[in-house]
């Protein structure tokens, strides 16, 4: 049996929605959001010597959309 362990420093989270806008969470609250997802990303990825890839879980609200763009570059 498979035990699932989250990090809670490893979780990122705003205190407001979007309000079912897309424009305001892809460049007002979600884009500055996507740093701190970097960093995350970023930290957790030099602990290890030979990294296959990660999984982010996320909504589909446009918020995510600037964490994607940003990994490309």
């Amino acid at each position: 049996m498979a035990l699932w362990v989250f990090y809670t420093d490893n979780f990122v989270f705003g205190q407001s929605g979007a309000g079912n806008n897309w424009v305001n969470g892809h460049y007002t609250k979600g884009a500055g959001l996507a740093y701190q997802v970097l960093d995350i990303v970023c930290r957790e990825a030099e602990g290890y010597g030979c990294l296959y890839g990660f999984w982010i879980a996320h909504s589909l609200g446009g918020g995510p959309v600037p964490v994607s763009v940003r990994f490309r570059t």
